[in-house]
């Protein structure tokens, strides 16, 4: 899921909440967040950068979609391979806002990341 630094927490708590009765099995929540970013506020631009298809005047740097798909293709993917091989197999991707712009793209355009 994007936007950890906001939901991550919320992500985890639904997926404890959706086991109690067996809704979803076991599985492995990852967020990719941002460490630097203080307070959720401070991940705007760097949202915008890393989660739109394409340039917008209203979000200077954003654009860079395809660098993040490489990204958890080729840097993130691997790295969870090797620490959870059994939890990469069937990943599934949640995003809202302009997280959900970003899985909508991703599913269009490199379907086999999640």
């Amino acid at each position: 899921m994007t936007d950890a630094n906001g939901l991550f927490g919320l992500a985890v708590d639904t997926v404890r909440l959706m086991q109690i009765p067996g809704l979803v099995p076991s599985l492995l929540v990852v967020g990719v967040g941002y460490p630097d970013a203080e307070a959720v506020i401070d991940t705007v631009e760097i949202r915008a950068r890393d989660l739109t298809p394409t340039p917008s005047s209203h979000f200077p740097g954003s654009g860079h979609a395809d660098a993040f798909i490489e990204f958890v293709s080729s840097e993130l993917r691997p790295w969870l391979a090797g620490r959870f091989p059994n939890a990469v197999g069937d990943a599934t991707y949640f995003g809202h806002s302009l997280g959900g712009l970003f899985g909508a793209y991703t599913l269009l355009t490199a379907s086999s990341t999640f």
